[in-house]
């Protein structure tokens, strides 16, 4: 995912952490502590938050890039001075899947857990949306 000023963001998914190419090259991590583990869900400096293989990405034009953490069944939001927390937790979990999209005022979210499409509201919480019952 791209954000407008041209910075790249991966979901290291085997190191547990996202990544940010700088339009120079640079790559840097901006979240994650590169081993795996179930970090804080309040205001944290993203760095110092351990995610579980990150699988997906949502990145507004602003620089907010909201993280898939797969195996911990969240998703979490990065802000743009580089502080992470929990938007919304997924009630038993998420399993491989890496699609995600969240509206800019952050109030749907649609996710994907293996073949399940999820929708999120913050009144409604995490509901079933669609299920493909076979792969194209």
């Amino acid at each position: 995912m791209a954000d407008r000023a041209g910075n790249y963001y991966i979901a290291d998914k085997d190191a547990h952490g996202i990544r940010k190419i700088r339009r120079d090259g640079t790559i840097i991590t901006v979240a994650g502590i590169n081993s795996p583990g179930d970090g804080v869900d309040t205001l944290s400096p993203a760095t110092q938050v351990a995610l579980r293989e990150p699988n997906g990405l949502w990145t507004r034009g602003d620089g907010t890039v909201f993280i898939l953490d797969t195996g911990n069944g969240k998703v979490r939001r990065l802000d743009t001075n580089q502080m992470l927390q929990t938007l919304f937790v997924v009630p038993g979990g998420t399993i491989v899947g890496r699609g995600l999209w969240v509206s800019d005022d952050e109030t749907l979210a649609y996710l994907c857990s293996g073949n399940v499409v999820k929708r999120w509201t913050p009144s409604g919480g995490v509901i079933h949306e669609h299920q493909s019952t076979a792969w194209p």
